[in-house]
């Protein structure tokens, strides 16, 4: 990946359970960040989990990024 990518910083991916997503947090949760898996999809869980069975930093987190109420959450 071509981001500055800071060790212990938090990164939210939206649309974290796709696959695209689901990839992302993977390579930035290995480059040390801590991973927020965001999506409205509850297979972000098994993303998250699949994560942290590796060791790494990462928790799913219910998000409508349409739903204003759902950013206040």
């Amino acid at each position: 990946m071509s981001i500055g990518i800071t060790k212990g910083a938090v990164a939210i991916v939206t649309g974290g359970a796709g696959g695209i997503g689901s990839a992302t947090c993977r390579q930035l949760a290995r480059a040390g960040m801590h991973v927020v898996v965001a999506d409205v999809a509850a297979s972000g869980e098994a993303v998250a989990a699949r994560i942290r069975a590796e060791g790494l930093h990462a928790v799913y987190r219910r998000l409508d990024v349409a739903s204003e109420a759902s950013w206040q959450e």
